[in-house]
């Protein structure tokens, strides 16, 4: 008969062991000067929406509880029998989650425990879909009433479930031996709950660069999985929200149950719209939409500038102006998160030019936009930038600048504008 394969529920099992690994010589160096542990197994749950076992001629309920209990016994601890105790009818709350964090001994579960003189309670749970098997393992400190560890995995229903439950064990196995080796007042030290919130939803949070958590989806946030985090630990915790930039945040556990805020993400910018001013153009303003090739970073712009020309002296007419141009910018050096940005572009243009008098065609001056450079004050969703710009004037037909540079009097243009960045 084949052998059921465990496949973990996710990161989360993995990083159990890492986190651990700084409590292992503690663990070896008490284990052996304290009384074995005491540890009660409740008789196997079974889950809302399971099939029958019997059905496939398993005894399940039997075979994993047989498992478990060896897998307690093989580690050195002392198994607790409840026999008939009321313990295991009162176990769950309402509405068990699938999730290996939640807290699920009520409190007469737990005073049973207690007079049995258990220290550490085992609860596995199951769930049979055809040959599919789901287990569940919840690991509860008696004394706090904390549950401190537990996964969740999946294998065959087969005579194999004995090598799944073993595989199941030994994924929580390094955290009951912490807490088997710091007695009371170690375990005092514990964090035994964190709340994560987030001002956004749908973030992703993982402990580390990979071992996801679970996703915040609204104000009540995310309780992390019961690990052995010690008060005044620091977590590196790895934010991730589509269209939004990746970050680590420091987290400080400086309480028992401990609630941070994670803080929120920045947008990844595709698109944006500029207002522009520029010397030599003075009545007058620019408006302009930019989209990137990649976020924050490679663009390409179309921009319209409209000033007027007038003397204001009354003996004329005023001569309107519409500077029209394709451009592409790139930023250099500094990231998107920078307070100061710098960058660079280039494109061509036409300043189309428009007498008061009827009987006068427009001229068109094209140009080329040799470079442009820009310093950038940058915010989250919006910056204000300088941008000196070389122009040179092309030539035409009907064009009213002399081919070369374009000057304003003052020298090449000077802008300066904002951008609104979503």
């Amino acid at each position: 008969m084949a052998n059921a394969r465990l496949r973990p529920c996710g990161a989360t099992c993995r990083g159990t062991a890492l986190l651990t690994l700084a409590f292992a010589l503690l663990a070896g160096a008490h284990l052996m000067a304290q009384s074995p542990l005491r540890v009660s197994v409740l008789p196997v749950i079974e889950l809302p929406g399971s099939d029958n076992p019997a059905d496939m001629g398993l005894d399940l309920t039997n075979i994993l509880h047989r498992s478990l209990v060896g897998e307690v016994t093989d580690s050195g601890y002392q198994v607790v029998a409840l026999g008939s105790s009321t313990a295991a009818a009162g176990a769950l709350r309402e509405g068990v989650p699938d999730s290996a964090s939640a807290a699920v001994l009520s409190p007469e579960s737990l005073q049973a425990l207690q007079d049995a003189g258990a220290d550490i309670a085992l609860l596995l749970f199951y769930r049979l879909q055809r040959t599919r098997l789901t287990l569940i393992i919840r690991a509860v400190d008696v004394p706090d009433g904390v549950t401190f560890a537990g996964t969740v995995g999946h294998a065959l229903a087969d005579i194999g479930v004995y090598n799944s439950v073993r595989s199941l064990y030994g994924q929580i196995a390094d955290s009951v031996d912490v807490r088997a080796a710091m007695g009371a007042a170690g375990r005092q030290e514990l964090v035994d709950r964190v709340v994560l919130t987030s001002p956004q939803t749908d973030v992703r949070v993982f402990i580390g660069s990979q071992d996801y958590v679970g996703t915040v989806r609204g104000e009540d946030g995310i309780v992390l999985p019961a690990l052995p985090f010690r008060n005044g630990q620091a977590l590196l915790m790895k934010k991730e929200k589509p269209g939004y930039y990746s970050e680590i945040q420091r987290v400080e556990l400086t309480a028992p149950e401990t609630r941070a805020e994670l803080s929120p993400l920045v947008k990844k910018t595709r698109l944006a719209a500029t207002v522009t001013w520029t010397t030599g153009q003075a009545m007058g303003a620019g408006v302009g939409l930019r989209y990137y090739f990649t976020p924050d970073n490679f663009f390409t712009a179309f921009d319209s500038y409209f000033y007027v020309q007038d003397s204001f002296s009354g003996d004329g007419n005023p001569i309107y102006h519409n500077d029209m141009k394709l451009s592409f910018g790139t930023y250099l050096l500094l990231p998107y998160g920078s307070r100061f940005r710098f960058g660079l572009g280039g494109g061509a243009g036409v300043i189309s030019t428009y007498f008061g008098f009827r009987d006068i065609a427009a001229a068109l001056d094209p140009y080329i936009e040799v470079i442009e450079l820009w310093l950038e004050l940058n915010y989250q969703r919006v910056s204000f930038f300088l941008r000196p710009e070389v122009k040179w004037a092309t030539g035409g037909p009907s064009a009213l600048l002399p081919q070369g540079v374009v000057e304003n009097g003052f020298g090449p243009s000077l802008s300066a504008g904002m951008v609104w960045k979503w």
